[in-house]
């Protein structure tokens, strides 16, 4: 495992548990969600989050299924994503596709399958 593929681990571990996360992450940290909505910097992403943390309870978790370095720099995680908020449950696999500059996360873009997309809108929107 290189250090790109370290950090990414680590980030998964952190998102949503540990607040401390956004160490690992570049000043200019840009989110995509699948539906496009997206946060660009360290304070939007922070409130991104918060509002995950709100809809899922703290519930959220994003086990790593596999990371892999596409080239320099780029790298692929495809995760397990589970959730649950009142009678709401969410369980689906996710591809987050990363950016890894000077050590530090600067762009994480999540997709989901077709088949998991319903799944997906119907918990988080």
């Amino acid at each position: 495992m290189n250090a790109d593929e370290a950090l990414v681990r680590r980030w998964l571990a952190a998102v949503g548990r540990d607040p401390r996360a956004l160490r690992l992450a570049a000043p200019d940290l840009r989110i995509v969600q699948p539906d496009g909505r997206q946060a660009c910097g360290r304070g939007r992403c922070v409130l991104m989050a918060a509002g995950i943390g709100l809809r899922s309870r703290g519930t959220l978790r994003m086990e790593p299924l596999s990371v892999e370095t596409l080239a320099p720099g780029r790298l692929r995680a495809r995760t397990r994503n589970r959730a649950r908020a009142g009678r709401r449950a969410l369980d689906i696999e996710m591809t987050l596709d990363f950016v890894v500059r000077e050590g530090r996360v600067a762009e994480m873009r999540e997709s989901v399958s077709p088949r998991d997309e319903p799944a997906w809108r119907a918990f988080w929107r």
